[in-house]
């Protein structure tokens, strides 16, 4: 399930000059002019189909990837912080204070960037709509850390004072997203853990990811 408009890394390409400089600042521009388009044309032109959730959905998820692209830019495509990334998904629809953050230093290229903020983008729209965070008590605790030995980087999501947790009756493309979008990208993994005091993901990215 690739869900990226194939970002390149720029980081080990040639250097480039003041010319190529300004078509890379240029071409951000409009690729991320698009994605605010394509928010407002699913918005305006399905908003009136009845299917409202389905139609916010699809735009949270082109918002997430304009974030995601956003940040990049910033940096020029070099690797991102994965704490920053998890505090913008998180930022954009929950109030400071829902959620703690906490964990080494991880630096994502661009494509784990891409991949890991979708599936992060996935967990924070849930939680606000169904778990930990639809109701006012409601918290999330994401802690991450590396293996000195393997260099693997283990993310736990944890979702607490929230309503009952249930193992979902259909598997939806939110959740297929969350269970198969990083063992596609950059081979990495994920488990959900319906625990009925509160939902438990683990994601995981490879030593080759987790430099």
């Amino acid at each position: 399930m690739p869900l990226r408009p194939d970002p390149v890394d720029y980081t080990n390409s040639a250097e480039t000059g003041p010319h190529d400089d300004s078509l890379i600042r240029e071409l951000n521009h409009h690729v991320r002019n698009m994605l605010s388009v394509i928010s407002a044309m699913a918005s305006q032109t399905l908003g009136g189909s009845g299917d409202r959730p389905e139609v916010d959905a699809f735009v949270g998820r082109v918002d997430a990837m304009n974030r995601t692209y956003r940040l990049m830019t910033e940096l020029q495509w070099r690797r991102l912080s994965f704490a920053r990334l998890v505090a913008e998904a998180l930022g954009a629809l929950v109030e400071p204070g829902r959620f703690s953050l906490s964990g080494p230093t991880v630096l994502l290229s661009p494509r784990e960037a891409w991949a890991t903020g979708m599936v992060l983008h996935e967990l924070v729209a849930n939680a606000v709509s169904h778990g930990a965070l639809s109701v006012p008590a409601g918290q999330v605790d994401v802690h991450w850390s590396s293996n000195a030995v393997t260099g693997e980087v283990a993310i736990l999501w944890t979702e607490r004072d929230g309503p009952p947790v249930l193992p979902p009756a259909l598997r939806g493309f939110g959740l297929r997203l969350i269970e198969r979008q990083l063992a596609h990208e950059v081979n990495g993994g994920s488990e959900l853990i319906f625990d009925p005091a509160g939902l438990q993901v683990t994601l995981r990215l490879p030593a080759s990811h987790a430099r």
